[in-house]
């Protein structure tokens, strides 16, 4: 994809993103979750438009039509929270880096939709952003975690899970909806050495995973719950691969 390209797109985000942001700041500062979500399912909406992105839904039967649930799943880039709150009705926030919530207007709105800041180079500071996830969850507010903790550089392979997000599962003790996510770093590459991130046009797929309640889990460790979970979420991604390449190949 040209510069020329991408830097037209990153206007057009980074513009986007100001005036939904700029519009939210009331609703936000009033805990308004439900608008939060219902706009930034416009935000979504748009950006994928503008991306070119196209969003594929297995079993969207899964998808949750009602909280408090936990969503776990992988991080592939930037593209995932679009590709997210674009299909997810049920108003979430999300687990993410602290600096995030240091940018104007974007991490009053975070704080806005129940968003919990992580301190990741904190180990006490990150405990306590599990407690603060744990009670918000209890309190009814639907969140996302990434067990990852980062973005993986392996579209087909997992990066290990951390065991903060499955301590934060059992004592929120809440439905868990298993998400795998493939494509989103097709179309913009983590880790690129440019000074503009090239964004390309592509199609995004999601496996909304069967449900778990917490009779399902009850008897099973942290350590037990995160072996399954990792082994639910990584089992579609060679099969999304493969899809992915067939369709590629017949547009050649």
């Amino acid at each position: 994809m040209s510069l020329l390209h991408s830097l037209w797109i990153w206007f057009i985000t980074l513009a986007w993103t100001g005036i939904i942001c700029t519009f939210l700041i009331p609703f936000a500062l009033f805990k308004r979750r439900r608008m939060v979500h219902r706009v930034g399912r416009i935000w979504g909406r748009v950006l994928a438009t503008v991306h070119g992105m196209r969003i594929e839904v297995e079993n969207p039967r899964n998808l949750p039509t009602g909280g408090p649930v936990l969503l776990v799943a992988n991080h592939q880039s930037f593209l995932d929270m679009v590709a997210f709150m674009s299909v997810i009705r049920v108003p979430f926030g999300a687990m993410a880096k602290a600096s995030l919530f240091r940018i104007p207007l974007f991490g009053s709105v975070m704080r806005g939709a129940s968003c919990i800041p992580v301190h990741r180079d904190d180990r006490k500071k990150a405990m306590e952003s599990l407690m603060q996830a744990a009670r918000s969850v209890r309190a009814g507010n639907s969140l996302m975690v990434f067990p990852e903790g980062s973005r993986s550089l392996d579209e087909t392979r997992l990066l290990p899970f951390k065991k903060g997000a499955f301590i934060l599962v059992r004592k929120a003790a809440v439905p868990i909806v298993p998400i795998t996510i493939f494509g989103a770093n097709r179309l913009m590459p983590p880790k690129q050495r440019t000074f503009i991130q090239r964004v390309r046009p592509g199609t995004i797929r999601m496996v909304v995973h069967q449900t778990l309640v917490p009779a399902d889990y009850a008897g099973l460790s942290v350590d037990e719950l995160q072996s399954r979970m990792y082994r639910t979420i990584s089992r579609p991604l060679e099969r999304l691969r493969q899809i992915t390449a067939i369709l590629e190949n017949r547009k050649s």
